[in-house]
C-alpha cells in the first residue's frame, strides 16, 4: 500500500502544489493529512481549497483551534477563508483507517 502523508502546511499554498504533483505522480492508495492546514500568511484560501479537493483522511493540528478562537489574528484568518473552512476545528484528533 502506498501512503502518502501532508502536514503542517501553514497556508502555504505555493509549496503545497509544489508537494501535491509530486505526491500525485506516485498515484498513492491513501492520503493522511495531519493537521495545521492554514495558519499561515502566504496564500491559506488556496491552500486550503487544494487540501479541500484531497479527500485525505485528516485530523486535527494545533492550529486549527486559532479558527475558534478569538482575537486579530483569528478574525484576519477567516476574512481569508471560505465559510466552510471553519469546520477544521472540528477534525479529528484520531482516525483509524476504517473511519477515514
Amino acid at each position: 500500500m502506498r501512503v502518502a502523508v501532508i502536514s503542517d502546511t501553514h497556508g502555504n499554498a505555493f509549496a503545497l502544489r509544489a508537494v501535491l504533483a509530486d505526491i500525485r505522480a506516485t498515484a498513492p492508495d491513501l492520503m493522511l493529512n495531519l493537521g495545521d492546514q492554514v495558519y499561515g500568511k502566504a496564500d491559506p484560501r488556496t491552500a486550503y481549497e487544494l487540501q479541500a479537493e484531497l479527500g485525505a483522511v485528516e485530523v486535527h493540528g494545533n492550529t486549527e483551534e486559532i479558527l475558534s478562537g478569538s482575537g486579530e489574528l483569528r478574525d484576519w484568518l477567516r476574512a481569508q477563508l471560505p465559510a466552510e473552512a471553519g469546520c477544521l476545528p472540528q477534525t479529528p484528533l484520531t482516525q483509524t483507517a476504517a473511519e477515514g
